[in-house]
């Protein structure tokens, strides 16, 4: 019995033993994974803070409270901060809420701000914590150069568009101007002349009309009045802009096909978008007239947050190249036509926040679109 009982001991001696080799063993590898583990976490972070503070812009993360808990070193170097000095604090507590707004107020895109003689754009992010509150991201960087920059080349394409533009002016002042210079000195010599006095009186009027048409497009485009943006209801609007052209459309025998919904209404500025249709729908009767069978539609179709008006005719259509310069200032292919009509209309469009498109083919006919946001 004493033999058995010390060979049960000895048993189970050898099964702790091995059992603490075991242990030590997995205790060992363990400790060696969890050392590898927290190396490979510390090489992430250095490689996350490296990436974070190689960057060109300040980078400001804030939990639900306010409290800062990491800014980069852009953050802290672009308004002369002490390295380290932000993290930790309250976000209120620093000068950013003076310098860039109240962590509360969100501004998800870029906005730009003059601080100390520097442009600063920034954004305020939200997003969500594993608590489920809600953390803040701020960036920003300094733009002073590539502002600086962009106001330079703003200007520079102001300048070539005025100038383009004084270009095209003086052409299009000169051509009647030297048909009135050259009738005027041949004057003296043909007054006597019935037929040349008949020419004279025709031609003189009809380009000082020409000159005086231009003028006042290029008030128009010059001086536009403020826009002022209102619901408009489509339908009734479009209806007494046609009753200008009742007579152009009686003339030309022009068959208008109308699908407007009664309950469509937009924001526009009225006195615009009736410049705007005034020119399309006069374009439109001129691309009609003479032509077999002139039908003009002019309808709408809806989107989810968009709608559109569309004018389209069955004339003789546009080529590429005319659909191109259509907006361009003095382009027209209409004789005595300024080419500011549409010009004018795209300008006002785009400040109405309305796309205007043209779709056309040599013989299908030409459509005119404008894209608005529904009220």
């Amino acid at each position: 019995n004493y033999r058995m009982y010390l060979n049960a001991v000895l048993v189970f001696s050898l099964v702790v033993v091995i059992v603490a080799l075991v242990l030590m063993a997995f205790n060992f590898s363990l400790k060696k994974e969890v050392r590898k583990r927290v190396k490979e976490i510390e090489r992430i972070r250095n490689y996350q803070n490296r990436l974070l503070n190689s960057g060109y812009g300040g980078i400001l993360a804030l939990d639900a409270a306010g409290e800062i808990k990491f800014a980069n070193q852009y953050a802290e170097q672009c308004f002369s901060l002490e390295e380290g000095s932000l993290a930790g604090k309250a976000y209120d507590e620093t000068d950013f809420p003076k310098l860039l707004g109240r962590r509360d107020v969100l501004f998800p895109e870029a906005k730009i701000k003059e601080i100390n003689d520097r442009h600063i754009e920034y954004t305020f992010r939200s997003f969500p914590a594993e608590d489920g509150a809600h953390e803040t991201i701020i960036h920003f960087r300094d733009i002073s150069l590539e502002y600086g920059l962009r106001q330079e080349l703003a200007r520079k394409d102001k300048m070539e568009s005025l100038g383009k533009l004084l270009a095209s002016v003086a052409h299009e002042l000169r051509t009647p101007l030297t048909s009135i210079k050259a009738f005027v000195e041949m004057l003296p010599q043909k007054y006597d002349n019935p037929s040349f006095r008949e020419k004279i009186s025709q031609l003189v009027p009809q380009e000082v009309g020409r000159l005086d048409a231009i003028v006042n497009d290029l008030l128009a485009y010059s001086n536009p009045r403020p826009r002022i943006a209102e619901p408009v209801r489509l339908k009734p609007f479009i209806d007494k802009l046609l009753a200008y052209f009742e007579h152009l459309i009686k003339q030309e025998k022009i068959a208008i096909s109308l699908d407007i919904q009664d309950d469509v209404v937009i924001f526009s500025d009225a006195n615009h978008l009736q410049q705007i249709l005034i020119n399309v729908l006069m374009n439109a009767i001129q691309a009609l007239a003479g032509g077999e069978n002139p039908q003009l539609s002019i309808f709408t179709q809806s989107g989810d947050e968009t709608g559109s008006l569309s004018i389209r005719d069955n004339g003789p259509g546009m080529k590429r190249e005319t659909v191109e310069k259509a907006f361009e200032p003095f382009y027209s292919l209409r004789p005595g036509g300024t080419g500011l009509g549409l010009f004018i209309s795209h300008e006002l469009a785009s400040s109405n926040k309305i796309t205007m498109e043209i779709l056309s083919e040599p013989g299908a006919g030409t459509e005119i679109r404008l894209s608005f946001s529904r009220a």
